[in-house]
């Protein structure tokens, strides 16, 4: 809330939505030493379309920490954006006790599903921090107009601003910040394996590849695994590479042994792609499988691709299926060996257990 050092309570004024109204002077009137408060404020927008961006959070960090949010209107500093894409920090004046004077403020942002994290590559920003340009009490427009820059208008903004707090202080309003809008094959991944068929109890290397579009760089990523029925990570064996560099141990995923693997994969940008090996092998459950594994990467709201990669699984010695191989012959001297000159006997009919019966041929 303004606090008015003047007795008259039309000087008022109320805060609502984080906007400051409601405060009124008449023709001719001085009102002086009034305490109103410092706004870092703007429209979050598509870098795109320009228009604004809904559900970014934006934060007010000084020194890298966030400031509390009592030492802002309303009491709190993460705000969400709505359908205006609009952000608003009103710092109180006076701060009360414990809260960061004079200083380097930050604007932090966290985009929403469907956006790349700041800052923009389509517009990037300028480099602050910026101190603002004004008279005391005053407030500086980074942009001259109230909403997404369109056509020719200017498309200046910071990120980090040097303030004043108090009356002697500048505010900030119209820095819009653009996000860039995340392309559909941003993120892709692709996924094969050492086998096409595997018995119970084989081992099986599976090799991940991940790639980004031309440009981007992610500050972390996971790759999301889900393994078939019946099959198990085996510990110790995931190794990474990352563009020309030689392969490392990669730190055993979350969720092991399965079904559902998470491995972290750290930061990586399109000219270093990443390759996650790893093992796994086929148990129990695994002939009751589809044999179909699937691997996603993520990082924040980016999702890539679901990549697919397929084994036929057989029972090996634990099939439940046999065959059968012998001869029937004459066995002139009775040695129970087929000599030389002991021919086969054709047209025998032989039967298993269930009834089934197969013929000898002449062989």
């Amino acid at each position: 809330m303004p606090v008015p050092q003047d007795p008259d309570p039309a000087h008022n004024g109320t805060v609502v939505n984080g906007e400051i109204t409601e405060i009124h002077l008449n023709p001719g009137d001085a009102v002086v030493e009034q305490n109103l408060p410092l706004d870092p404020s703007g429209v979050i927008y598509n870098a795109v379309t320009r228009v604004p961006v809904s559900g970014a959070r934006a934060t007010l960090l000084f020194g890298g920490t966030a400031v509390p949010g009592a030492c802002l209107v309303g009491g709190q500093n993460e705000h969400d954006t709505g359908i205006n894409g609009m952000y608003q920090f009103l710092l109180a004046v006076p701060l009360p006790a414990g809260c960061p004077g004079d200083g380097v403020y930050t604007i932090q942002v966290k985009q929403p599903a469907g956006y790349l994290p700041p800052a923009s590559n389509i517009i990037p920003p300028t480099s602050g921090p910026h101190t603002p340009v004004g008279l005391p009490g005053g407030v500086e427009a980074i942009q001259a107009q109230a909403g997404p820059p369109t056509g020719s208008n200017p498309t200046v903004y910071y990120f980090s601003f040097n303030l004043v707090v108090g009356a002697a202080g500048v505010g900030v309003v119209h820095n819009h910040i653009p996000l860039d809008p995340a392309p559909v094959d941003a993120f892709f991944v692709s996924k094969t394996g050492n086998k096409t068929i595997v018995e119970l109890g084989d081992t099986l290397m599976y090799t991940v590849q991940a790639r980004l579009l031309d440009g981007l760089a992610l500050a972390s990523a996971q790759l999301v695994d889900n393994l078939p029925a019946g099959f198990r990570y085996i510990p110790g064996s995931a190794t990474i590479a990352k563009g020309s560099a030689a392969a490392v141990a990669l730190a055993d995923p979350a969720g092991s042994p399965g079904p559902r693997l998470t491995f972290e994969i750290g930061a990586f940008d399109s000219n270093n792609p990443v390759v996650v090996t790893y093992r796994v092998r086929a148990g129990v459950g695994a002939l009751q499988g589809d044999g179909i594994n699937r691997v996603q990467g993520r990082s924040g709201t980016i999702q890539s691709n679901i990549a697919r990669y397929k084994v036929k699984v057989t029972g090996g010695v634990f099939t439940d299926l046999a065959c059968v191989a012998g001869k029937v012959f004459v066995d002139c001297n009775g040695n129970q060996i087929q000599d030389a000159e002991e021919v086969g006997v054709p047209g025998v009919r032989i039967y298993m257990e269930d009834g089934t019966y197969f013929i000898s041929d002449v062989e």
